[in-house]
């Protein structure tokens, strides 16, 4: 009956603590998610020791631990929906009553008078400890509590009566608060939210989704992983419910920032973690750590760790790339991720665009984390990636490609769509010169007379042609070994079959955009050797015309795929304009990865990757068996309905002239 009793007291502690942050933290925390290129300077997180000791706070919503002794201040940020917003300052800290930690947190006005905050701060306190009672309940008889003042006192600041809260809390270093001096902090990094929504599955690397209150600074928390153990007992009903009680974090130890979470098993400490197939069945419990003078938050996996009891399609490849990596080349990828914008799961199973691929498996919950880890074991230098949502970039790309010293430049396609583009380097082995991206229907006018006297002939073709949010990346990259300029295209050109021609007038146009870039950069740079390379998904293959004009440089006016629409008026195609036509080979063959979709109720096209280059052709690879028992995909071993391309090559300065160009293009 005792242990029952203390659990009813808990849990209603833990209820009056999760409101208490929600009401105090649910509307100002405010999260924006900006698109930024991941910057290569690296944040160092402060070596200083602030005094704080190993209290401990209940879990709540977000368990957390919120400095001793110490006031959390903010400015916060404007209102954008509200212009007649006032500023204010939020004040947060956590003040010690009867042992526990009770929250204090109060917005008010800049302008408002210092003396004036100081009375409502002391009334918070006794609001705090003596929270208002309903109708019903019966009223305190504790007359210590009701009767006793808490008292706030400025100690060092003159003329409190004529200073604003602004400008005593620029100044103020200490506030004594009922005999207790409390340190203020001005503007500490805070976590809004901190949650881990990805499946974790055995052996692929999984982070958390992190973000920061709105006008903070960023920092990379230290996350500290945990299994939560959990047991599980029936009710009268029949249900399992949980009965091990609430997690509580404390900090072990001031300097060194370690960390014990009750009925959780410690696992690791890093930006990310791999499960262990071991802990099958059970969450993890993360603590976020942004220093001595933040609040500590922490969570709870979304899911359960889990395993996968069939081969990953990828395992072949990875396993070659591993052991055959050349010396001095570059290995380049381009990997077509499957956005997951295009994946509306809202409906039945059989009227998904993928019906035979359950949709558990389509879920970007579990198809990231199969992509991360993948993405992790190409040992790659150069990537080029196509349908990449915002969420995977923000979240995840970037925080995966830092932690192999990899950066990262993320372009969004036009209009409403929010997935894009993404050419990554790995930094010891290039500067970044310049990013860029241009949409291909905003290059349309100044693309050449060909393709506008084709393109304006038909009105239908041209409302679709400038309707589509394609875009051309392009990153200009300094390599560090050779001393060579790299201008990297990467593209995803429109899907539609029955589209092939405007295909080809979007390759037509990104091409002759890189070549620009290519030659204006080698004009103000005449001793340097300037190289360009193409990567994309082209949705071609080499039937069709997009193939043909990037192999030989040209598509006559007779090519079929101008019947399509029988109102354009062709024109021959040389695909760069004033330049020697571009002469290609192929470099992995027409067989290399080929994928073939086909199932009830959608007719699939041929997708096959090849890799390009100007005039020397390097050795094809060894054929792999890369396919073998699916059906089509995606596939609960198979994250996207692309494979991944890759080609090792090799920059030879005694060969190549510096107006040589070189063209790896995937064309899925």
């Amino acid at each position: 009956m005792l242990s029952k009793l203390l659990g009813f007291l808990s849990e209603i502690f833990t209820k009056s603590r999760a409101r208490q942050w929600e009401r105090v933290l649910g509307k100002q925390l405010e999260i924006t998610e900006a698109i930024e290129r991941t910057s290569g300077a690296s944040r160092k997180r402060t070596a200083k020791v602030f005094p704080y000791t190993a209290w401990t706070a209940r879990r709540t919503l977000l368990p957390m631990l919120v400095p001793q002794n110490s006031i959390l201040v903010w400015k916060d940020p404007p209102d954008p929906k509200n212009a007649a917003s006032i500023p204010s300052l939020s004040l947060l800290f956590d003040f010690p009553h009867d042992g526990s930690p009770l929250l204090v947190a109060l917005r008010r006005p800049i302008s408002e008078p210092f003396s004036e905050t100081i009375k409502r701060i002391e009334t918070k306190i006794q609001k705090v400890i003596n929270p208002q009672k309903g109708k019903k309940s019966k009223p305190s008889h504790d007359p210590v509590d009701s009767a006793k003042p808490v008292a706030v006192e400025a100690p060092g600041l003159e003329a409190v009566d004529s200073l604003s809260l602004e400008d005593a809390m620029t100044s103020l270093r200490n506030l004594v608060i009922d005999g207790q001096s409390f340190t203020v902090i001005r503007e500490p990094p805070d976590i809004a939210s901190l949650a881990c929504l990805l499946k974790p599955i055995a052996g692929c690397p999984i982070y958390p989704a992190v973000d920061f209150r709105q006008g903070t600074k960023h920092a990379e928390p230290m996350i500290h992983w945990y299994i939560r153990n959990l047991q599980h007992d029936e009710n009268v009903n029949g249900r399992s419910r949980e009965t091990a009680p609430k997690e509580i974090i404390t900090l072990l130890d001031g300097p060194s920032r370690r960390f014990s979470a009750s009925n959780c098993e410690y696992r690791w400490t890093g930006a990310n973690y791999v499960p262990s197939a071991i802990d099958v069945g059970k969450n993890l419990f993360l603590v976020a750590d942004l220093g001595p003078e933040a609040i500590v938050k922490s969570a709870v996996s979304k899911h359960a760790i889990e395993t996968i009891d069939e081969p990953l399609l990828c395992e072949g490849i990875v396993e070659w790339c591993r052991k055959e990596k050349p010396p001095y080349c570059l290995r380049i990828l381009s990997y077509n991720l499957l956005a997951d914008l295009y994946l509306d799961l809202s409906g039945p199973q059989e009227s998904l665009f993928f019906p035979y691929c359950p949709k558990a498996y389509q879920m970007y919950e579990y198809r990231y984390p199969l992509l991360l880890k993948e993405l992790l074991s190409y040992d790659m230098d150069l990537c080029f990636l196509q349908e990449v949502d915002h969420r995977m970039q923000m979240r995840y790309l970037s925080a995966l490609f830092g932690s192999i010293n990899v950066e990262m430049c993320f372009a969004k396609k036009e209009k409403e769509v929010t997935e894009g583009s993404v050419i990554a380097f790995r930094r010891e082995r290039f500067d970044l010169i310049s990013t860029d991206c241009y949409g291909i229907a905003s290059l349309l006018e100044s693309s050449g007379g060909d393709i506008n006297n084709i393109i304006n002939s038909s009105a239908e073709s041209l409302q679709i042609f400038i309707s589509r949010p394609t875009t051309i990346q392009v990153v200009i990259l300094r390599d560090r070994i050779a001393g060579d300029v790299l201008i990297c295209g990467n593209t995803h050109l429109h899907h539609n079959p029955k589209h092939e021609h405007l295909k080809v007038l979007q390759a037509v146009i990104a091409v002759r955009k890189l070549e620009s870039v290519r030659r204006q950069f080698a004009e103000s740079n005449p001793n340097q050797p300037v190289r360009l390379l193409f990567a994309g998904d082209f949705n071609s293959d080499p039937s069709g015309p997009v193939y043909e004009l990037l192999s030989t440089g040209t598509l006559p006016k007779e090519s079929r795929c101008w019947k399509l629409d029988e109102n354009i008026v062709p024109e021959d195609i040389v695909i760069t304009q004033n330049t020697q036509s571009l002469s290609l080979k192929n470099l992995t063959g027409t067989e290399a990865s080929t994928i073939r979709t086909v199932f009830i109720s959608f007719t699939g096209e041929t997708n096959i990757s090849h890799c390009y280059q100007s005039r020397s052709q390097h050795p094809i690879a060894q054929k792999l068996t890369v396919v073998e028992g699916y059906a089509c995909l995606p596939t609960r071993g198979s994250q996207s309905t692309h494979g991944s391309l890759w080609a090792d090559v090799r920059l030879d300065s005694s060969q190549l002239a510096h107006s040589q160009q070189i063209l790896p293009w995937a064309a899925h």
